[in-house]
Parts: C-alpha cells; sequence; structure tokens
C-alpha cells in the first residue's frame, strides 16, 4: 500500500510539471492553452524575443554567397549574361579635343565636274538598251540608247567628224595651258567634258553599221535624269540623259548672317539625313569649298563642303548639319548616344563593378552631332554604357533584379 502510495505521488509530481507553462512565456503571446510536451528551451530565452542564436552567417544558398554579393542603395544589376543577349558597349571618360559648332541645315548637291548631259550624235529615232533607267548605274564607255539614224545621216557624219578635229586641238591647247597654269581647272574639265562627247560621237560613227549609232556614257557613275522616251524621234544635239559621278558629293548649307565672322574658320561638318544616317566629312575627305559673301532674301549665307561620296545619299536630300569651328579646346566628350533624357534631365549609366551600374545625372554642353560636351556629372576614368543603354535603364526601372536579401 505504501509503495502505491509514492509511486502515485511520483505521477501526479510529473504531470503537474509536463503541463505547466507559467515559467514559459512570450510577452503579449497567451500560451496558457498549449500543451509543450518535452518542449526544453534551453538558453532559447524569448524573453522580448531574443533570436541572438540565429547566426545568418551560416545561411547560405547553393552557388550564391550572399555575403561578397553587395549592392549600393539604387545600383542596377546587369550581368554579364544579360549584356550578351544584345548590342552592348562600354567605355571609359576622357577629356578631349572639341569643337564649336553651328547648327543648322543643308541640301546634297551635285558637283559641277560630277555631272555630264549627252547629247544625240545625229539625227533619228532613239532606242534603249535593256537597262537604261533613271538612277541605273553605267559604266564610262558602255552604251546607254542607239540612234536609228534616217537619211541625213550622211550630213550629220561630216559634222561629227568636224566636231571631233575641232575639240581635239581645243584639248591639245588645254593640256598646255593648264600644265603652265595659264587657265583655271575649271575651264580646263569644261573643255576636256566637250572634248570627250565630240570623241564619243566620232568613235560612235565608226565602230557601227551606219543603221544604228551607239550613244555611250562618258563616265562611270549613274544616270540622273533621261531627256526622252524611247521610240522619240530626235535631231542632232537633243539632250538625252545626264549621267552623274558618285565618287565626290557636295552639300551646301545655310548659315545664319550672325555666324558671318566664323565661315573662314570652319573646317568640317556631321550631317544627319531624314533617314537618320549620320556623315562626318572629316572621314570623307571632306573640304570647304566656298561660302558667299553677300547675306540672301531669306537672310543667311551659304556654305558648299565637298567629300567623299557614299552612294547612298541622293542628290536634292535634306539634312540636318553641325558645322565644326576650328576653335577646339579641351573637355569630357562622350557618345550622343550614351545619354538619356527624362522630362528635361539626361543621365549617364556608370558602371560600378562587374554586373552593377549607376544612373548618372549630367549637365550637358554642345553637340556635334557625333560627340557631346560634357559641363558636370562625370569624371575622366569612369566607365560608361554606350550601347545597349536602354537594355540598362530597363533592368533599373523594373527591378527585375532585387538589390538586398532577407530571411
Amino acid at each position: 500500500m505504501k509503495k502505491f502510495i509514492i509511486v502515485f505521488t511520483a505521477l501526479c509530481v510529473a504531470a503537474c510539471g509536463g503541463t505547466n507553462t507559467s515559467t514559459h512565456s512570450h510577452e503579449g503571446h497567451d500560451h496558457s492553452s498549449h500543451t509543450h510536451e518535452t518542449h526544453s528551451h534551453e538558453t532559447h530565452s524569448h524573453e522580448g524575443h531574443d533570436h541572438s542564436s540565429h547566426a545568418h552567417e551560416t545561411h547560405s544558398h547553393e552557388g550564391h554567397d550572399h555575403a561578397a554579393h553587395s549592392h549600393n542603395e539604387g545600383e542596377i544589376t546587369f550581368t554579364a549574361h544579360e549584356a550578351s543577349l544584345g548590342s552592348f558597349a562600354t567605355q571609359v571618360v576622357s577629356r578631349n579635343h572639341f569643337h564649336p559648332v553651328i547648327k543648322t541645315a543643308g541640301r546634297i548637291i551635285t558637283t559641277p565636274q560630277g555631272a555630264t548631259v549627252v547629247t544625240a550624235p545625229a539625227t533619228g529615232l532613239v532606242r534603249f538598251n535593256n537597262n537604261t533607267a533613271r538612277g541605273s548605274m553605267v559604266n564610262g564607255g558602255s552604251p546607254v540608247m542607239r540612234i536609228a539614224a534616217d537619211n541625213t545621216q550622211g550630213a550629220s557624219v561630216a559634222t561629227i567628224e568636224a566636231d571631233y578635229k575641232l575639240w581635239t586641238a581645243r584639248m591639245q591647247r588645254a593640256d598646255s595651258l593648264i600644265t603652265d597654269h595659264i587657265i583655271s581647272q575649271d575651264t580646263y574639265d569644261a573643255t576636256r567634258a566637250e572634248y570627250d562627247k565630240a570623241r564619243m560621237a566620232y568613235e560612235s560613227i565608226n565602230k557601227n553599221t551606219g543603221k544604228e549609232i551607239a550613244v555611250k556614257s562618258p563616265m562611270s557613275g549613274f544616270i540622273k535624269n533621261i531627256a526622252v522616251e524611247n521610240g522619240d524621234y530626235v535631231e542632232r544635239g537633243t539632250a538625252l540623259f545626264e549621267v552623274v559621278k558618285n565618287t565626290r558629293g557636295r552639300i551646301e548649307v545655310d548659315v545664319p548672317q550672325k555666324y558671318f565672322d566664323k565661315l573662314a574658320q570652319i573646317t568640317s561638318a556631321v550631317f544627319i539625313t531624314t533617314a537618320g544616317k549620320k556623315y562626318d566629312t572629316a572621314t570623307l575627305g571632306g573640304k570647304v569649298i566656298t561660302y558667299s559673301k553677300s547675306v540672301s532674301g531669306a537672310g543667311l549665307l551659304s556654305l558648299i563642303i565637298e567629300y567623299d561620296s557614299t552612294g547612298d545619299i541622293p542628290e536634292g536630300a535634306f539634312a540636318d548639319v553641325y558645322l565644326r569651328v576650328d576653335s577646339a579646346f579641351e573637355t569630357i566628350t562622350i557618345p550622343a548616344q550614351s545619354i538619356t533624357e527624362e522630362q528635361g534631365e539626361y543621365f549617364v549609366y556608370v558602371k560600378t563593378c562587374s554586373d552593377s551600374y549607376r544612373k548618372q545625372p549630367v549637365v550637358i554642353g554642345m553637340t556635334d552631332g557625333v560627340n557631346v560636351e560634357i559641363k558636370s556629372g562625370l569624371k575622366a576614368g569612369e566607365t560608361i554604357v554606350t550601347a545597349g543603354v536602354y537594355r540598362v535603364k530597363l533592368a533599373g526601372n523594373t527591378g527585375a533584379i532585387p538589390h538586398s536579401h532577407e530571411h
């Protein structure tokens, strides 16, 4: 009996100890209804909910070390893999020589030496070749049309021969005069053009049967205009077509009269067509040919720059023009495509580490159409994004990659 009482008492003590929660409490958290069997909180104190024993130094994700991967507030993550998915480039900022510019407009024109009008060498019917069309490329000496001569051909041949002899003599004289600088280059070129036409006409009548005379292009280039229709009856000397060389081009620029004293200092220009293509006369062998000394009725001066033609700008095309003035100064410049604009503010993206970028406000100055002067916001030696700028901007706007980690 005595043994039974001792066992019963021990069971009661154990039961009371297992259900007593009065010594285990969380502030503001009632555990009176919870039964924690064998719930031991050794050294794990919940007074004020102290989690000092939870060490995050041991918290890691496979392949991602959070201790070494830290981003400052506002930085944008753009990884090498993301950069490889499209056009992307960076450039180290530096100080460069920059020319002041005059922004204006201009129009593509033909060089005087680069255009020749070809006339009918005889009277008769015009026959086009298969590839005769406006804009067609032609080689010097290649046939463009044919003239089916009529009964007056005999008289025309005599005239052609006389013209050839006349211009041969004048060409020989021009060759000697140009050597001694007695005549100008323009006069010499005009004589050469007339001689070439007479020679081509003379060669044509001597190389065919007399029934048809081949009309050849005097130079390589493209057919700018065709003045007749296939099958037209023409008199000798009638204009047939115009050939334009594509080796040199010219742009005629309108300059406000307030810049008159700057015209002699202009060295080159960047012009941008309506299609958005940029051309720099400094890299196209360009030079200023002439500029006007008088003001037009519209209050403008005219300046002409010649350059190596690229063959992809049609005559008469309009363009925005940035004229460079020869008084360069040293400043920080960056490519124009590096800059984004938001509500009148300008920004670039500066590389801060291997995969992080910072959106940096800048104050811009002049632009020459290719590069932009930076007055403040950048330092030499910093690295900026020059291609793929909007992809970096999008990564920053969407917040696709988080910059902090919560556990």
